[in-house]
């Protein structure tokens, strides 16, 4: 399948989501979220992969929300549909029954930090104990 917004790769059991708007911080958007959440469905059917790693192209792995994003003015409505598109890959990665590590290089795990993403690791971790963090995976 293509994407718009991540690149996703497979070697052998393990496949990479790679969280591709590098200009942007990665920042996370609708777009984004739901493609990773098509990604993690197609990757729970593929028996072939037994994990997945999530990294952020270029300088930092994902800078949190896209703010230009929600500065939007939307109905009511669509924003509630977008809100729970861009919530949807949180649930994907609860329901996957394959380990998920994110992955960042030591120049942006201090990126990485400050993101939403480090709350997102710690509280699927409470949920799926087979989740790890390793923001300093090359």
């Amino acid at each position: 399948m293509d994407y718009e917004a991540i690149l996703v790769r497979k070697a052998g059991p393990v496949a990479t989501v790679t969280m591709n708007r590098p200009e942007a911080l990665n920042f996370l958007d609708p777009i984004m979220a739901q493609e990773i959440e098509s990604a993690l469905a197609d990757f729970e059917k593929d028996e072939e992969v037994r994990a997945v790693i999530i990294t952020g192209a270029g300088r930092a792995f994902c800078a949190g929300g896209d703010v230009k994003f929600m500065k939007q003015e939307w109905p009511v409505y669509d924003l509630v549909v977008r809100m729970e598109r861009v919530t949807g890959f949180i649930k994907a990665m609860l329901d996957l029954p394959k380990p998920i590590l994110p992955r960042s290089t030591a120049r942006r795990s201090a990126r990485a930090a400050t993101s939403l993403w480090p709350q997102i690791w710690s509280w699927l971790r409470k949920r799926r104990p087979f989740v790890r963090s390793s923001l300093a995976l090359a």
